[in-house]
């Protein structure tokens, strides 16, 4: 799968370029907090948070700015287990990066710790998700990084990125529609049921014989008359032999299975009063 290209400015660009996603500012040290009008008007399809504490002091200031970020991730309506940047400019700070890890996955978010390629990876993230800025004019993934800001323009900088990454998706997969409910059986009248229960149980092995009422010609027609109704094609493909063959017993349980029956093969009193009834209908 192709890497995923990135613009992003302190204030939204009036003129953003056709990328796959837009990185976005949520807080710290950021001159300008995006809205979430200026978020929804964003064409591309994915987007990055970015906190800024370009100056952070170990584990100071840490609570003070994972519950910044995090009320701004809500306000945006950022969903949980998506990718959040921490951007520290030139600074390494391992105990910092801890604790903001610490705090982001406790709230099912991902971090991902942006900073000059020289530096980024003294931060030490846990989970080694980095973002270098490598400004080398050509578009590339440095070594070690997740992500790489590869050039810096007046309006707006741009980077790669890794595909992978749990990104913001506005276009979330569409869901598998629910499974058909199956249908009910049809229910037989009281008087019905007592002339059905005088038919004979038929399986397969049995053979209409001369001279006597031919029921297993009566069934293969009813179970074709009924395949044709209900477009069911492997019941209107029935030959009427008078012999029950295999392919009689497939044709009876692709009726029963249509019907939520049991799928035994056997022509009963519920099976005949389902043909009798499907194909009259």
């Amino acid at each position: 799968m192709a890497d995923l290209t990135f613009y992003d400015a302190a204030f939204p660009p009036a003129s953003p370029p056709e990328c796959d996603g837009v990185c976005l500012y949520i807080g710290g040290d950021a001159v300008h907090v995006w809205t979430a009008e200026e978020i929804g008007m964003q064409a591309a399809r994915y987007r990055l948070p970015i906190f800024v504490r370009s100056n952070p002091r170990g584990v100071f200031g840490v609570a003070a700015d994972i519950n910044a970020a995090l009320h701004q991730l809500a306000a945006i309506g950022a969903p949980k287990g998506t990718l959040v940047a921490w951007d520290m400019e030139t600074a390494a700070d391992k105990a910092y990066i801890a604790g903001v890890y610490a705090g982001l996955t406790a709230h099912g978010y991902v971090l991902i710790v942006y900073g000059s390629q020289s530096t980024v990876m003294g931060d030490d993230n846990p989970d080694g998700l980095y973002w270098g800025a490598d400004w080398t004019s050509h578009s590339h993934l440095a070594r070690g990084d997740s992500m790489t800001q590869w050039v810096s323009f007046s309006g707006f900088d741009l980077s790669v990125a890794e595909s992978s990454l749990p990104f913001w998706d506005t276009q979330p997969k569409p869901l598998k529609p629910p499974p058909k409910p199956a249908p009910t059986p049809v229910p037989v009248p009281a008087w019905q049921e007592a002339i059905l229960n005088t038919l004979p149980v038929l399986s397969e092995g049995a053979v209409d014989e001369p001279g006597h009422v031919w029921f297993v010609h009566r069934a293969q027609a009813l179970i074709r008359l009924y395949g044709e109704i209900t477009n069911l094609p492997e019941a209107a493909a029935q030959q009427v032999t008078g012999t029950f063959d295999a392919a009689t017993k497939q044709a009876v349980i692709a009726v029963q299975a249509h019907h939520g029956l049991t799928q035994d093969g056997i022509i009963g009193p519920l099976t005949w009063g389902l043909l009798v009834a499907g194909s009259a209908s």
